[in-house]
């Protein structure tokens, strides 16, 4: 058996930690997590549910959402009443539409530096070294290894969708829908294909259902090629299993 030391959420949820938070002013010390955003941890969003952020309670989200609904619904007075103004004032009923306007949006945010962007940053130099940070860092594979590790995902990803129909009900027991269109999930190995190509992890471990879990677009995105346990964590969990 492998010992390992389990992080759990530090929101106080309790749950199995998935994700960690960088050290930043606020959390010199970083923080473990359960979700992607501390605020959709379960205990800290039900701590800010009260009087502290009335926005968030269930109610009041309901009676904006209801209300918003009927002041813009497509024929409503106050939708017609907000696009005649704007047709007024900009000649158009979306400013955005308004080139001079869109100008001097782009313009103000240049100037508050909230909006940089300098040609060099796309030159071919630059382009290089971020593609040589991302496979010093692990999130890319050297061109010169592609073919290989194509080879070796394909061959995970064939094992990985038949253990999928045979745990579904395990790997997805709230029959999650899969896809690329936003408000779908996707199927995500805890320990990436990457890492396991990387360091030889045969095929059938990685696609082992003990290593795969659903994770909304965004959140699957923002992993990338990381992985959120070690090769020792997964050989255990794949012992339990």
């Amino acid at each position: 058996m492998i010992n390992i030391c389990m992080n759990y959420c530090e929101y106080g949820c309790g749950q199995e930690a998935t994700y960690f938070k960088l050290p930043s002013s606020k959390v010199p010390n970083g923080r473990y997590s359960c979700a992607p955003s501390p605020n959709s941890c379960p205990a800290k969003r039900k701590k800010t549910k009260g009087d502290k952020n009335p926005s968030r309670r269930e109610e009041v989200r309901k009676t904006i959402s209801d209300k918003n609904k009927i002041l813009f619904a497509k024929d409503s007075a106050y939708r017609k009443k907000c696009q005649q103004t704007l047709l007024e004032k900009y000649g158009v009923d979306n400013p955005a539409k308004n080139p001079d306007f869109y100008n001097k949006v782009v313009e103000k945010r240049k100037a508050a530096g909230s909006y940089i962007y300098r040609k060099e940053m796309n030159s071919e130099s630059a382009n290089l070294k971020r593609k040589a940070t991302r496979i010093k860092k692990g999130y890319d594979i050297d061109p010169v290894l592609k073919s290989d590790f194509g080879r070796y995902e394909a061959e995970v990803d064939k094992l990985t969708e038949r253990n999928y129909k045979k745990y579904k009900e395990i790997i997805n027991p709230t029959d999650l829908l899969r896809g690329r269109t936003k408000g779908s999930f996707q199927l995500d190995h805890i320990y990436s294909k990457v890492e396991g190509f990387k360091n030889n992890i045969p095929p059938n471990i990685v696609s082992h259902p003990a290593n795969l879990r659903m994770m909304t677009i965004k959140e699957n995105i923002s992993k990338s090629f990381r992985s959120d346990i070690t090769i020792e964590d997964l050989l255990e969990k794949i012992e339990k299993f």
